[in-house]
């Protein structure tokens, strides 16, 4: 049986119309998104289909609230799924960024390339489980200062996860810049992952500087109590980012296969190519410098 909080849990009436909207956009892009994991079998991406199903199983609880906005169960369900839910397009992000960086030469990085992917994945499965508990706590408790310390914690997360998103930005920026001013052989297939990867990355941004405010004034505060907030600043902030990996896919640009090789003339470890996937050139592998012939 659904537990009845009492009182109107959102602060107002989940509209129906937006509601449906924005479940099935995130429908269409989960499909696109499946479609392609099958077709370039990049199966680590299978990530992005599961956040935005994840993203549709939040808005569905929201149309039970559009009715019965004193549930609780619903409540808690699509608040849970909406702030977390992110979580798993951040890993994406860091993914993405730490087998790039193994595509080029080391001198293009800030740090080694092998450290990048385990720091920010780490960084994100902690903002991921801190922000599951202060939601849980928040939807689930009996009082106001229940709620508030629930918050409070789910603000820390979403902290955490903006903060390795900004460290993350740095350092692609600076990786981007680098290649920029002297680019390597084999740039042009992965300029077009980098420019998508920032924007889709700068949507997320943003939509987590919005959650921090949001959290920060508390359940009771305006922008929690104030719908079209939640579709602007966090739904359609949210397909954006995950709409433009429907445009260029990853799993398009980066090694279906590798094995991992060290270089001590670049200093450097890549991805060694061995793509089936459909592309124009493959990414060039940087040979090791060839042993000098002695003469007769």
């Amino acid at each position: 049986m659904l537990q009845d909080a009492g009182f109107n849990l959102y602060g107002y009436v989940p509209n129906m119309a937006a509601n449906i909207i924005m479940l099935v956009v995130f429908a269409l892009s989960t499909i696109v998104h499946f479609l392609q994991v099958v077709r370039y079998r990049q199966w680590w991406l299978l990530l992005l289909p599961v956040g935005t199903l994840a993203e549709v199983g939040g808005y569905i609880p929201r149309l039970k609230g559009h009715y019965h906005p004193t549930l609780r169960d619903p409540y808690v369900a699509t608040m849970c799924l909406l702030i977390i839910t992110p979580c798993l397009f951040a890993a994406v992000h860091f993914t993405v960024l730490g087998r790039m960086c193994t595509l080029f030469p080391r001198k293009y990085t800030l740090v080694r390339p092998v450290l990048v992917m385990p720091f920010f994945v780490t960084v994100d499965v902690a903002s991921l489980v801190i922000q599951g508990v202060g939601a849980a706590n928040a939807g689930t408790s009996d009082s106001a200062e229940a709620a508030e310390s629930g918050s409070t914690i789910a603000a820390v997360g979403v902290g955490v996860q903006l903060a390795g998103y900004l460290l993350f930005f740095v350092l692609f920026s600076i990786f981007y810049y680098r290649i920029r001013r002297d680019p390597p052989p084999g740039l042009s297939q992965m300029h077009t992952l980098m420019i998508a990867t920032m924007i889709s990355s700068g949507w997320i941004i943003l939509r987590s500087i919005y959650r921090l405010i949001e959290m920060g004034e508390g359940w009771d505060g305006v922008i929690n109590n104030t719908e079209w907030c939640l579709f602007v600043f966090d739904a359609v902030l949210v397909f954006f980012a995950v709409t433009v990996y429907n445009i260029v896919h990853p799993g398009k640009y980066l090694p279906k296969k590798f094995s991992w090789n060290y270089n001590p003339d670049k200093d450097g470890i890549w991805w060694e190519n061995k793509n089936e996937n459909e592309l124009e050139s493959p990414p060039v592998a940087y040979p090791e410098k060839p042993l000098p012939v002695k003469e007769v």
